[in-house]
């Protein structure tokens, strides 16, 4: 397994989705505020592409 982690200035997990769609046999995690598990509408909408990694969905609660 190996682990990457970045910081990409732009809207939420835009640039980790794109990112994450270029690559192969990759599983996206995707650690966000409660209510941004939007992943599925990021890879339709703005990737428009027929395939996605698969995605987890870790949530926490924003201040």
């Amino acid at each position: 397994m190996q682990l990457t982690l970045w910081t990409y200035e732009g809207p939420p997990h835009v640039g980790a989705m794109r990112i994450a769609t270029a690559m192969r046999d990759v599983h996206y995690v995707l650690h966000a505020p409660q209510g941004d598990t939007y992943a599925d509408l990021l890879f339709t909408m703005i990737e428009r592409r027929d395939r996605r990694p698969p995605v987890t969905y870790t949530t926490f609660q924003a201040r």
